[in-house]
């Protein structure tokens, strides 16, 4: 049985360069309720999802509390337990509210900073 909700359609933003962080022109996606965490290892779900796609160099923590951007690599973020609110973009993004099963695709270069988080 699959984990993944195929039929899901994403959130998507594109975000200028704000001449602090350059903002990749790609979109940013956010899939909501992407992936079922309803188990008692909701990082080992999103683990082996990642990994059976080749998305390597996985390591778990929260989105820190700082502006911040990968101005070399793409990044998958899923989030495995709680929520919290994270703008993206840099200053002038879109604030969103991210719970687990949600899964945010980030291409290199693209802002964010949590704003709160509330584990469960």
């Amino acid at each position: 049985m699959s984990v993944v909700s195929a039929d899901i359609e994403p959130l998507s933003f594109v975000f200028e360069d704000d001449g602090l962080v350059p903002n990749n022109p790609m979109p940013f996606l956010v899939y909501k309720a992407a992936v079922d965490v309803a188990n008692d290892h909701p990082e080992r779900t999103i683990e082996g999802l990642f990994g059976a796609n080749g998305w390597g160099a996985m390591w778990r923590n929260g989105v820190y509390d700082y502006l911040h951007y990968h101005a070399t690599v793409h990044e998958a973020l899923g989030v495995t337990r709680g929520h919290a609110r994270v703008r993206f973009g840099g200053d002038r993004g879109k604030e969103l509210e991210i719970a687990a099963g949600d899964v945010a695709i980030l291409c290199r270069s693209r802002a964010r900073r949590r704003k709160i988080m509330r584990r469960r």
